[in-house]
């Protein structure tokens, strides 16, 4: 009895009227939006979008908000987003403040702050002028000069500005006046409002001029109450319209015409009205209570609802439709037409209702818990069977009473009817239930996902867990496969011809005829994805849910058109397709929604492609149409992105980089930037475009220098460097041997002179007066009957002649046995002077004579010289000492040898005075053996005299100094 009540109820109750709405999107701060504030909105003449909003002037691409400010803008809040010929975008401030963004910055052109005095100015910006509208006064800034020109010198009404291909129109003292692009002259329109209506009292100016195709409208506020009137330009004629009573009295902040509805942005939603008959009906209100600011409509075909503090909506497209069903469940799980303008729906939480597609009515039938798994609707019998997971409910359309139906057919995934019975798809079976769903008969017990009956083919066909099957009119099953391979079926559906279209989990779609597989529809034949949920006929056409949009696919055409969320799909977790007549209607988990066959589909606007960044070995350049590198900047990564709203998500890129790879390739989704790494020198062009589409290609030239090891002048270079290193070796080689030759001949040169140098040392050591004196005193001793004596001189003159025979054949000797030689010398010599000479040869303790080596036959003819040119010719007391021993350093050995003769000077005098000619051949020879000796040596031989003449200490010293090392 209760359930009969709240069915009653329903009937009675559940009528509501509930307007559709076009699927639209919420841009708010937690989407990336930079604000929610926004005062107006422009789209450029490279579709880029313009938001000037309280925290700023905002440039949108498609994907990324960039903020432009400037050091001296005063407050961040912007106004008056304007485009000029040259591609600037302008926006002002209340400060008086003007700004135009170039390139990629911001630029600050004026303040006018003592003029504007605080007012928040209109303006234009034409080829040569800054026009600025104020309400009592117009000003013209100079773009080159800055100058500033007043159009009035008293207060004058001035209203707001509309511009048309022509010129301008402006409200002038309530009076509209017509203008060129330039504001080089104006005049007067014969527009009188006032011919047929009472002049209204309070009136201060005409508020606003706005105009499209076949239509111009102004209007004023007279005590906050609008008032709104055409007018023709040519005619002067003017003709009051009657507002919706809700346009009385708001604040109408924009006018925007969209075909034969006009938009009105309000302080309090968007009103959409149409003319008829001199009336603005109100058609649809949208955003109640919400401050809107502005309504465009880009490139795209988006519409932009910008307003102050809620963000930005966007209709993506105004023909797909959203349905408020009154149910806190927004997600539908199955639709069914009824009629050409019903719909029974069901959603995941159990609410059934019928929905009047063209009033958006919805009626209530059930609301009791438990999914809705399906809805079949059989005409014949006129009664919609509802199978919830919990139960099955029969609704009858003609009465209008709600019965429970078999229990067995709860949870149904799909019902059909043929053959006088229904099939059903259920978790558990496939099977037949008679009409009056008592009787249950299994065909295949197992899961089973889908069913369909062919009236073609007088036959069932049924998808479950292990593929698809077709059952005859007998009830024979016959698997049907693609080439021997099971088919997995998520839903089957039929066209006009009678075709069956099977829809897979993740192999796209078959086409069946009969009970064999003739056509397979794929990615690669135009589908977006082989992931499909549902597929659902209508007529010769063919609607495709996928995970990536939804498709429709002309059978007769063979062409597949697109709908995805830059279209204004909602969703793409479709549940069930149902078509009504021009409209095909979507269950979704966003609600239920609807598109129009015929103007749903945009005309197809191919985005243009620019470049947002290059970076050469990771560092950011300037954007150039060409790169010139050296050699090590071969380090590339190139971004680039296309215009429109979110086009970052639903566009594909194709790249090449002609001289690396000229093969096209395709970026992966989301995907719009490529690097490329270490790239050889050479000439380079990166190209890119939008996927399989015909648009113009982006390119950029680099080129990347060889290094200059690779370059001719290096390689000419390196030959020359080559080439003159070659001719240097050569040469020094060359000039090497030549001093090595010369060297050897030198060498063997300084040989023959020092051995010469030896043997006049042995001549001078063996000179005929030593040999004469020696046999004088032999013969002497001999005469004397000395035989002793003589005996022993004559064998110690032999001795030291054979010393000297043997020293002559060596270059060096020990200095123990030039001692020797040298004692046996003095011995002999002493003989000579009678033994009136004195001689001493001292040895220092730390000399070892058996181990320094001296050159052979050269301490003697110092010796010589001392005895011959020193002691000679003095008369008695002759003394000569001689001393070997070290420095000290202990690096060089001395030899001293020291004379109380007459000395140098006086020898020399004496020997002029004998003989004029006479040189002393020892001397000579003596410093020619030293300068030879030297020549070879690093640490030079150094001979040192020292002669004293005073009559009581005369003497020569010679200093003889041989350094170990040599």
């Amino acid at each position: 009895m209760n359930k009969l009540l709240l069915y009653f109820f329903f009937l009675c109750f559940g009528l509501n009227a509930l307007a559709q709405e076009p699927a639209k999107l919420h841009l708010t701060e937690k989407d990336g939006l930079p604000d929610i504030e926004f005062y107006n909105i422009i789209e450029d003449s490279k579709k880029f979008i313009w938001l000037a909003a309280d925290k700023g002037f905002f440039r949108y691409d498609g994907k990324n908000y960039q903020l432009f400010t400037h050091p001296i803008q005063k407050g961040n809040s912007v106004f008056g987003p304007f485009e000029d010929a040259s591609g600037r975008v302008w926006c002002n401030n209340i400060s008086g403040q003007f700004f135009y963004v170039s390139g990629n910055t911001m630029h600050h052109f004026i303040d006018l702050s003592e003029e504007l005095k605080g007012q928040l100015a209109e303006f234009i910006v034409t080829d040569s002028q800054l026009i600025i509208f104020i309400r009592h006064n117009i000003f013209f800034v100079d773009l080159e000069t800055k100058a500033i020109q007043k159009s009035f010198n008293k207060k004058v009404e001035i209203g707001k500005l509309y511009k048309n291909n022509k010129g301008y129109l402006y409200t002038e003292d309530c009076k509209i006046v017509k203008t060129d692009l330039q504001f080089k002259g104006k005049h007067y329109l014969p527009v009188n409002i006032f011919n047929n209506f009472e002049r209204p009292k309070g009136i201060s100016r005409l508020i606003n001029i706005v105009k499209n195709d076949s239509i111009a409208f102004y209007f004023f506020s007279q005590f906050n109450k609008n008032n709104f009137f055409t007018f023709d330009e040519h005619s002067g004629n003017s003709a009051k319209i009657k507002l919706p009573k809700v346009l009385e009295n708001r604040i109408i902040v924009h006018v925007f015409f969209n075909k034969d509805e006009i938009w009105f942005s309000t302080d309090s939603g968007l009103y959409i009205c149409k003319l008829k008959n001199q009336e603005l009906v109100l058609v649809n209100t949208f955003f109640s209570s919400k401050y809107i600011t502005k309504v465009l409509k880009d490139s795209f075909n988006n519409f932009w609802i910008t307003t102050k503090g809620d963000g930005i909506y966007i209709y993506p497209n105004i023909n797909v439709l959203n349905y408020n069903l009154a149910s806190a469940d927004k997600s539908v799980s199955q639709i069914e037409k009824l009629n050409d303008s019903t719909l029974i729906f069901g959603t995941n939480k159990g609410y059934v209702g019928l929905i009047n597609v063209n009033t958006g009515k919805v009626k209530t039938i059930d609301t009791t818990a438990y999914r809705v798994s399906n809805i079949f609707y059989e005409d014949t019998s006129n009664v919609a069977i509802i199978s919830k997971e919990d139960r099955t409910l029969i609704y009858n359309l003609k009465d209008k009473i709600l019965t429970q139906g078999a229990n067995e057919t709860k949870g149904a995934k799909d019902i059909d009817f043929g053959k006088g019975k229904y099939s059903i798809s259920i978790y558990d079976f496939f099977g037949f239930v008679d009409n009056v769903h008592q009787n249950v008969e299994v065909v295949m017990p197992k899961r089973s996902y889908a069913n369909h009956f062919s009236k073609k083919y007088n036959a069932f066909y049924n998808a479950s867990v292990d593929g698809l099957f077709y059952i005859n009119k007998n009830n024979n099953i016959k698997a049907v496969k693609d080439e021997d391979k099971a088919v997995f079926v998520k839903s089957i559906t039929e066209t006009k011809s009678g075709t069956i279209w099977v829809s897979t989990f993740k192999n796209g779609i078959y086409q069946v005829e009969n009970d064999a597989v003739v056509n397979h529809l794929t990615v690669e034949d135009g589908l977006l994805s082989n992931k499909i949920t549902q597929i659902q006929g209508d007529d010769n056409l063919l609607w495709i849910a996928t995970e990536k949009g939804i498709q429709l696919f002309d059978l007769n055409l063979q062409k597949f058109k697109t709908l995805t969320m830059q279209d204004g799909i909602p969703s793409y977790r479709i549940m069930d397709i149902e078509p009504v007549g021009d409209n095909v209607f979507f269950a979704s988990n966003e609600g239920l929604f609807s598109i129009n066959k015929k103007t749903t589909f945009k005309t197809t606007i191919t985005p243009e492609i620019y470049f947002t960044a290059v970076n050469v070995n990771f560092k950011n350049q300037d954007l150039l149409p060409e790169y010139n590198l050296s050699h090590n900047q071969n380090s590339l990564k190139i971004a680039f992105n296309t215009n429109g709203f979110k086009s970052h998500e639903h566009t594909k890129y194709q790249y090449r980089l002609i001289g690396e790879n000229n093969k096209w390739q395709t970026t992966e989704d989301l995907v719009n930037t490529v690097n490329y790494n270490g790239l050889p020198s050479g000439n380079y062009t990166f190209q890119v475009k939008i996927a399989n589409s015909n648009n113009a290609v982006k390119r950029i030239d680099f080129n990347i220098a060889k290094p200059f090891w690779r370059t001719w002048w290096f390689y000419a270079l390196v030959g020359l460097i080559l080439a003159s290193l070659l001719y240097a070796f050569y040469r020094r080689k060359i000039n090497k041997l030549t001093r090595e030759q010369n060297a050897k001949l030198q060498n063997e040169m300084m040989s023959r002179q020092l051995v010469l140098s030896q043997l006049e040392n042995l001549r001078s050591q063996m000179n005929p007066h030593f040999i004469f004196n020696a046999l004088n005193s032999i013969q002497e001793y001999i005469v004397l009957n000395e035989k002793d004596l003589a005996s022993s001189f004559l064998i110690k003159f032999s001795r030291l002649m054979r010393i000297y025979l043997d020293h002559s054949q060596q270059d060096e000797v020990l200095l123990s046995e030039e001692i020797n030689a040298l004692n046996i010398y003095l011995e002999l010599e002493k003989n000579r002077f009678e033994d009136a000479l004195e001689y001493k040869i001292a040895i220092s303790k730390d000399l070892k004579t058996n181990q320094i080596k001296i050159p052979s036959l050269f301490i003697q003819p110092y010796v010589e010289n001392a005895l011959k040119h020193g002691l000679l010719h003095k008369k008695s007391h002759r003394k000569l000492d001689v001393t070997f021993k070290l420095d000290d350093s202990k690096t060089k050995f001395l030899c001293i040898i020291k004379d109380n003769g007459i000395g140098v000077e006086a020898s020399a005098r004496l020997n002029e005075n004998r003989n004029p000619q006479h040189r002393s051949f020892a001397t000579s020879a003596n410093k020619k053996r030293v300068e030879l000796l030297n020549h070879n040596r690093k640490h030079k031989i150094e001979v040192e005299t020292e002669s004293k003449s005073y009559a009581e200490d005369s003497g020569t010293t010679v200093t003889i100094i041989i350094p170990l090392n040599r």
